[in-house]
């Protein structure tokens, strides 16, 4: 069980050569360095095993009867991932012809024979920890990438001694242009600022150049196409001992929509202010109305207390009469 996992972390290279002896000789030297090796003795069964093996490094020599390592080295780099796979070629010594070939046809180095055996297994660990590392600044570089492309944002540079600007995917993506299809300087940078922008965006890099600022900018820019965006800038100056600035480099964020929401929200709240205005009047204007009806119930029901009160005092007096009336009426039938 142990040994099978060790055999499985072991890197595994894969000896391509028609040559038995030197197979063996470089099986070997790379087992006795703790490689583990696969063998195939002409190009056509090296493709065979790529295409179930998954080699760390590939060891080939130049000249095989059948397919060579030329036309072998061009096949692999067909293959799915074959491009990221190191292909060290074999060759014989002082053989420039072949070095040169190798190289074309997509070869990553190359060993010449007689092989140095005492150095032989190192240079292969030193290749392999190569690939490794710049397979991993690649797949940092594709989380970059991605993560940029999600968030809309990119990152520049600009060497101001040369006047030359690199941008990052992302950054052309942003501008509306293909990677390597836009001239790389200062002035066209400031050719796709929207012109009634351009003015400010000037001062803003005069003054990080001159007075050593931060650049932190928001401005237009125009596509090629015609579409407008806003894009914010900041930006930092890398200055020699002497204050002469080298270097330029920061990032550019889309923020589009982030402003068309601004916007939004601006003409909404205005909107809303406006009919919270329209409302109050509305509410005070009926508060004016039911102000005045409660007054003027208040006089109606004033007018009625002191009808009734006179109709009451009225009421009394017309039922004195009456009494006095008719007691004078009764005296009278008596007498």
């Amino acid at each position: 069980m142990s040994n099978t996992v060790t055999q499985r972390e072991q890197p595994l290279v894969l000896v391509v050569d028609d040559d038995m002896l030197l197979r063996f000789l470089v099986r070997e030297a790379l087992e006795s360095a703790e490689f583990a090796v696969e063998e195939a003795e002409n190009g056509s069964e090296a493709l065979e095993h790529l295409q179930r093996l998954s080699p760390e490094i590939v060891l080939m020599d130049v000249l095989m009867p059948g397919l060579d390592g030329f036309e072998t080295c061009r096949r692999l780099r067909a293959l799915p991932g074959g491009r990221e796979i190191p292909v060290i070629m074999i060759t014989g010594l002082e053989d420039v012809d072949s070095i040169q070939s190798a190289y074309e046809a997509g070869a990553t180095d190359f060993i010449t024979k007689p092989i140095n055996w005492l150095i032989f297994s190192h240079r292969v660990q030193y290749i392999m920890r190569s690939s490794r590392a710049f397979r991993a600044l690649r797949r940092s570089e594709m989380r970059l990438a991605k993560a940029q492309e999600i968030a809309k944002l990119g990152n520049w540079e600009w060497d101001v001694v040369h006047n030359r600007l690199y941008w990052s995917d992302n950054t052309y993506h942003i501008f509306g242009q293909e990677p390597g299809g836009f001239e790389a300087t200062y002035e066209a940078f400031l050719k796709t600022v929207h012109a009634e922008d351009r003015a400010d965006v000037e001062a803003a890099v005069t003054d990080a150049l001159e007075r050593r600022a931060v650049c932190d900018i928001d401005h237009r820019i125009v596509l090629p196409d015609g579409e407008e965006r806003v894009v914010q800038e900041q930006a930092e100056v890398s200055f020699d001992a002497s204050g002469v600035p080298l270097l330029m480099a920061g990032t550019v964020l889309d923020i589009t929509e982030r402003k068309r929401v601004e916007e939004l929200l601006r003409t909404s709240h205005s909107n809303l202010e406006i009919a919270v205005r329209e409302r109050t009047a509305e509410l005070a204007m009926a508060n004016r109305l039911l102000e005045e009806d409660i007054t003027e119930r208040r006089r109606v029901e004033e007018l009625l207390r002191e009808s009734h009160r006179n109709l009451e005092i009225a009421v009394r007096e017309r039922t004195v009469e009456l009494e006095t009336a008719n007691r004078r009426h009764r005296r009278a039938q008596e007498g």
